[in-house]
């Protein structure tokens, strides 16, 4: 009988029994890219898990997993719901992902309610604890209703707001204890063929000689947010706590993110050490100025911090946008604007000339009435040393748009922003899934399938960028001038890639001549220039 073998590493050396063996071979794979719409987002919150990446892909998912932009948030710069929604309302025509990360100064706490039998002398029946800390849980409820069936009860908990109230429905009694004991389990573990565990809350202790429970609604009370006195540190974290913390959360991330921000953070003093990250991950960081800034003291302070990276975008400027929850204007920081619309953009794009949405003024042009707009010269300023704003109008109009897109790098073919996003972008891919080829054989023929199927692989992923307009060109070398016997005999195996990225656009210079001199004859216009 025939035998199907679908096994990779089938050894055929290891047969014994005479017979057909057919084995099934995998079809050659492809580099698929790393998604570059994707932002994290590190800030306080008044709901939702503290320093664990949470991949949020609407404004929706944002209010359901940290709590949307509450009351608190107009008074606090680091709220991370206000900064992700901002971004997520660059995202008019392309997809955005963002990473929420939640950060606290330590003291938020859990709501928590304690509910009661009906004894003479109320026992505790059941202590219930809001599932994250934050303000969000004083607003959960508790109702307790009589069950469909006979000698059960109904538990319903209602979400602080917008999400669907989890139902625990007929849960019996009939000694002390059982009905508790039954509904930690529930709200815990979930009831099968019903619902799962709550989003909402937790089970705690159970006073085994409570009886039944008492009816009614009740609320949580006693969560608090943890925002008064949030710093630098609690945004850096720690790198070797399990898990880790703060921008170190970030770590293995997958999908992983291509740009980082940290909600209102004007700390410079930390700002080497997320440089150091983001180069450390593959990423881009976008770092703000404080309110009020001047131009002359952004470019000193760029200059004193010693900050030099394609890595790192500083951006000035504050942002007057519209609060539609307390329908209040206010100021935010602008690096949300600006990371929301360069992750909206494709690796290869410049965000210089593109528009940004949600802008109401800047501290430069601020709706009250001050206007002071920049010259060519401080323009010329700012772009040389990296530091990104917004304007109104731009050169493409009167829009409100990132004037230019360059980053801290002070290498001009390093400067563009899309350099490093590429770059990353390229780096991530080619991580992803190059891997596979570690562990298998190479020998030192000029025709060896391994070294093949390499170039064929990195071949087919440049072509495919290159005929998307994503690159303008590349050359692979995989074969015996990179990969001499002697380096295949010490076990390493090399692939050169020179890819050559396309050229923004940075000076538009249009030549016009005009008079009744002017020569036209024959179309020539070079002629009639040189004449």
């Amino acid at each position: 009988m025939p035998i199907i073998v679908n096994k990779p590493d089938f050894n055929a050396s290891a047969l014994q029994a005479s017979d057909l063996y057919v084995r099934i071979i995998p079809p050659p794979g492809f580099v698929r890219g790393e998604p570059t719409d994707v932002l994290v987002v590190l800030g306080t919150a008044s709901w939702g898990p503290k320093n664990q990446p949470i991949l949020n892909g609407s404004p929706n998912d944002i209010a359901s997993n940290f709590g949307g932009v509450t009351a608190d948030a107009a008074a606090d710069p680091f709220d991370l719901c206000t900064d992700a929604q901002i971004a997520f309302s660059q995202a008019r025509s392309a997809g955005l992902s963002i990473y929420g990360i939640r950060i606290s100064d330590g003291t938020d706490a859990a709501a928590t309610y304690t509910l009661l039998d009906t004894s003479g002398t109320p026992k505790n029946g059941l202590v219930l604890t809001g599932k994250h800390t934050g303000k969000l849980g004083n607003n959960i409820r508790v109702l307790i209703t009589d069950g469909s069936k006979t000698g059960t009860y109904t538990v319903t908990i209602v979400p602080f707001s917008g999400g669907r109230a989890e139902v625990y429905p007929n849960i019996a009694y009939s000694t002390p204890g059982d009905f508790w004991n039954s509904l930690k389990s529930a709200i815990n573990n979930g009831m099968s063929g019903l619902r799962g565990p709550s989003e909402l809350v937790v089970g705690g202790a159970v006073d085994a000689t409570a009886i039944a429970p008492a009816l009614g609604t009740f609320a949580l009370t006693g969560g608090t947010d943890g925002r008064a006195s949030v710093a630098a540190a609690n945004f850096i974290g720690s790198d070797t706590a399990m898990p880790k913390t703060g921008i170190y959360a970030v770590r293995g991330l997958t999908p992983s993110a291509n740009i980082i921000i940290c909600a209102g953070l004007t700390d410079t003093t930390v700002y080497a050490t997320l440089q150091a990250l983001v180069e450390d991950q593959g990423m881009v960081v976008v770092l703000p100025f404080a309110k009020g800034t001047s131009t002359a003291s952004a470019i000193s302070s760029k200059k004193t911090l010693g900050i030099d990276s394609p890595n790192v975008i500083f951006c000035k400027d504050w942002v007057q946008w519209f609060d539609t929850g307390s329908g209040q204007t206010r100021y935010v920081p602008p690096t949300a604007f600006v990371a929301g619309r360069i992750a909206c953009l494709a690796p290869e794009i410049s965000p210089t000339n593109k528009e940004v949405y949600g802008v109401v003024g800047t501290e430069r042009q601020d709706i009250s009435g001050g206007n002071l707009p920049y010259s060519p010269a401080e323009v010329g300023q700012l772009q040389k040393n990296g530091i990104v704003f917004i304007t109104n109008p731009v050169p493409g109009g009167r829009y409100w748009g990132i004037r230019h897109g360059m980053s801290s790098s002070s290498d001009p073919v390093r400067a563009p922003i899309e350099y490093a996003r590429m770059t990353n972008y390229l780096a991530h891919s080619l991580a992803d899934f190059m891997g596979k080829f570690v562990g298998e054989n190479q020998t030192t023929r000029v025709n060896d399938a391994l070294r093949g199927a390499v170039k064929g692989t990195l071949d087919s992923f440049l072509m495919n960028l290159k005929q998307s307009g994503q690159i303008d060109d590349f050359i692979t070398v995989c074969d015996l001038t990179n990969n001499t016997p002697e380096l295949i005999a010490q076990h390493f195996l090399r692939a050169a890639l020179r890819v050559r990225y396309m050229s923004s656009v940075q000076f538009f210079i249009v030549d016009l001549q005009g008079g009744t001199t002017v020569v036209t004859i024959g179309n020539q216009v070079g002629e009639g220039l040189a004449a």
